[in-house]
Formats: C-alpha cells, sequence, structure tokens
C-alpha cells in the first residue's frame, strides 16, 4: 500500500489564514478525492499540504435577483440538495446525484471538480452552459473569471499557484429547457461522453441552443452555441446537423474504453438525444 511521503497539514479557517498559510510550493487540496491520490501515489511531493475546504468565505448558498451564489467548498452531496430554485440550480442537482458514489459525494467538493479540469468531471458542463462566473482569491486580493475561459484544457486552468476558487455564481435561465445524458463504463471506472443541453423555445421556435461536450471522446469540455438553429423550428435536421457540428474535428483515441469511432459515435448519439430533450422536439 502506497503512502504519501512527510509533509506538513494546515488547515485555515478563513482567507486571512489561508494567506499566512500558503507559501511557495504548497499543495492545495478541498475534497481530496483526486489531491490524496495523487499524494498516496507519490505523484506530487508536497513539503506543505493545505486543506481549504472549511475556509468559511467558501461556504453556503445563497441565490437574490436571479443570481445564485455556491461556496466552492460545498461537498457533492449538499450540491444534491440545494435549496435554490430554477432550471441550472434543478440541472446541477441532477447531475451531482449521478456523480461516482456516495463516498466520492461526500468527499468531494464543488471547487474541486471545477480546479481540476478533468475532462470526466461533470458539474463544469451545467456551469459552462449558464455562463457561470468563478470568484477567484489569491495573493491578497478577488478577481472574477467566466468558467468558459477558465478551462484551457485536460487539466488545465486559468488557476495560478496559491490561488483558489471561493465561489461559485451564475444567473438562472428561466425559461429554459435543458437534458442531461453521458455513456459510463463502470467496469473501467471512465466516462465515454457527456452531452448537457440548455434550450429556449418560444412561438414554436428557437430562442437559444447551448450545448457542452465532455469526457474520454474529446478529453476536454467543449461548449457550442449553434447560430444555425436560432429561429428554426425543432426538427430532426435542426438535431442530426447540431450533433454533427458538436463531433467535428474530434479524433478521439483508440484504447481500452473502445475505438475511436465507437467514441464520435457514442458522443454524436449522446448529443442528438440530449438536443432533443432540451428542445422538447
Amino acid at each position: 500500500m502506497l503512502i504519501p511521503v512527510g509533509f506538513e497539514y494546515l488547515k485555515p479557517k478563513n482567507l486571512a489564514e489561508l494567506d499566512e498559510a500558503v507559501r511557495d510550493g504548497a499543495f492545495l487540496i478541498s475534497g481530496g478525492t483526486v489531491g490524496v491520490r495523487l499524494l498516496k501515489e507519490r505523484i506530487v511531493r508536497p513539503k506543505l499540504v493545505v486543506d481549504i475546504s472549511e475556509v468559511e468565505e467558501a461556504q453556503g448558498a445563497k441565490q437574490g435577483e436571479g443570481i445564485v451564489d455556491l461556496g466552492a467548498a460545498l461537498k457533492i452531496y449538499q450540491l444534491q440538495r440545494l435549496s435554490v430554485n430554477g432550471p441550472v440550480s434543478d440541472m446541477i442537482r441532477f447531475v451531482s446525484s449521478g456523480i461516482a458514489d456516495p463516498a466520492i459525494r461526500t468527499m468531494g467538493s464543488l471547487g474541486g471538480n471545477i480546479a481540476l479540469a478533468d475532462p470526466s468531471n461533470e458539474l463544469p458542463v451545467p456551469l459552462m452552459l449558464a455562463d457561470a462566473s468563478l470568484l477567484i482569491y489569491g495573493q491578497h486580493r478577488f478577481h472574477e473569471e467566466k468558467i468558459r475561459g477558465f478551462i484551457h484544457g485536460p487539466h488545465r486552468t486559468g488557476l495560478k499557484p496559491g490561488e483558489v476558487i471561493v465561489r461559485v455564481r451564475y444567473k438562472e435561465l428561466d425559461g429554459y429547457r435543458w437534458s442531461y445524458k453521458k455513456h459510463f463504463i463502470r467496469n473501467l471506472d471512465h466516462y465515454v461522453g457527456i452531452s448537457g443541453a440548455m434550450a429556449k423555445v418560444d412561438s414554436g421556435k428557437i430562442i437559444d441552443l447551448r450545448l457542452v461536450v465532455a469526457g474520454e471522446a474529446i478529453m476536454g469540455f467543449k461548449y457550442l452555441a449553434p447560430e444555425r438553429a436560432i429561429g428554426a423550428r425543432p426538427s430532426e435536421a435542426i438535431i442530426k446537423e447540431v450533433a454533427e457540428e458538436a463531433v467535428s474535428g474530434i479524433s478521439p483515441k483508440s484504447d481500452r474504453q473502445g475505438p475511436s469511432e465507437y467514441k464520435v459515435a457514442v458522443l454524436k448519439k449522446l448529443v442528438e438525444l440530449s438536443v432533443k430533450e432540451a428542445l422538447g422536439a
């Protein structure tokens, strides 16, 4: 059994204590579902581990004037029980309830699910659809960044050393329908494809359509807003056109999750299903 190398452990209770705790080479964890594994396998060997799970400024959830404000330290199981209402929050509750297993949902946090930018992480999908903003703290100051620009690629984000996500904010999209589909190979513990869609249809015409695809098939997160669908009536032709655009240019590797063609076909079908449901077609 692997165990980490020796390190100092600090658990600040607020941002002031965090400022004092963080120094060069510090390794930050929140839920620790991935961070602890990296430590145990000695992939990372820090001299200092800073646990930010109890920082008070990153706790709780509130809603006002159509804006939902979530603490980044919220555990995934707490997101399942969000008391705020609206299409985006409904989608977050649904997505959270299907993440991994109860043990992971008890440990894992909202901020950690975003900060790692793991292609198999699920919470970035509804947040990208909502164009959520991240309140980030580091070096004694705050700044906001849109999640769509924050995630640069698989395991790559705009987070700088010593910075932490403190809060996540989004506007509820009243009048929107949503759908979320994924294909999970349980014995391999891996998502082949994930597709989330949100749409607004009025008087039989598409007013807005948003799509995010993720998972092994694209090794990242891809946001689309198919302009050609706007103003059109929901139809099989529109749905297939959006699905083609979603998988355009992706070329996943063939591996134990399946051949490249299989992954593309799975993702395309997931997109078709999610877009059709979001459009109410």
